[in-house]
């Protein structure tokens, strides 16, 4: 009887720890591109990056939207404009003569990387600061 309930205490405690590991996941989630890395928070949305391409997420989590398809270039420093109407970013290029520089773009909000503008370092310090 003693090995009945030992098994069932081993369980249950298992089981605990599954549910915190449940939660836990939820905030650092995985999927098939890779793990997140938060960027910033704007309101209701947050900026991260998976597979080195942007995506804003709605805080729920319920909707995320993809900002960025260059996969192939690494995005160190990201972040949303002091004045909300832009998600700003950098790349650093990995190919051709520009290799390893640091270029600086802005996106609308509402729009994605098609529709992104290069802009200088200059104007990104000016943009996000507060």
């Amino acid at each position: 009887m003693r090995t009945v309930f030992g098994i069932l205490f081993v369980l249950s405690i298992f089981c605990s720890f599954q549910a915190s590991a449940a939660d836990y996941s939820d905030t650092y989630s995985k999927d098939e591109i890779g793990y997140d890395k938060f960027f910033s928070l704007q309101d209701e949305y947050k900026l991260v990056m998976k597979g080195n391409d942007l995506y804003v997420y709605n805080i729920e989590g319920t909707s995320k939207r993809r900002i960025t398809r260059t996969p192939k270039f690494n995005k160190p420093i990201a972040s949303f404009s002091k004045d909300r109407g832009y998600i700003l970013y950098a790349e650093y290029a990995k190919e051709g003569a520009n290799q390893g520089e640091l270029k600086y773009y802005r996106v609308k909000f509402e729009n994605d990387d098609n529709s992104r503008s290069l802009i200088s370092k200059e104007e990104y310090d000016a943009l996000t600061s507060k």
